[in-house]
């Protein structure tokens, strides 16, 4: 199963990339400093998510890895 990262999403403008841009800020806190404004013949790329961890069992969800 194929599972994109919005870590890391990019707008392309022509063969360039524009911008990478983090969505979890926008997602989690609301925050829209990264504003961009799409133009016509953009592109949006969300990338494949290379790395994925499970947690099992028990855990504090505050503490940090």
């Amino acid at each position: 199963r194929d599972i994109g990262s919005l870590r890391r999403v990019e707008i392309r403008r022509g063969k360039a990339v524009a911008r990478t841009i983090d969505l979890y800020d926008f997602l989690l806190k609301g925050e829209t400093g990264s504003d961009t404004r799409l133009l016509s013949g953009d592109s949006i790329l969300v990338p494949e998510k290379l790395v994925q961890t499970r947690v099992a069992g028990q855990w504090n969800p505050t503490a940090r890895l």
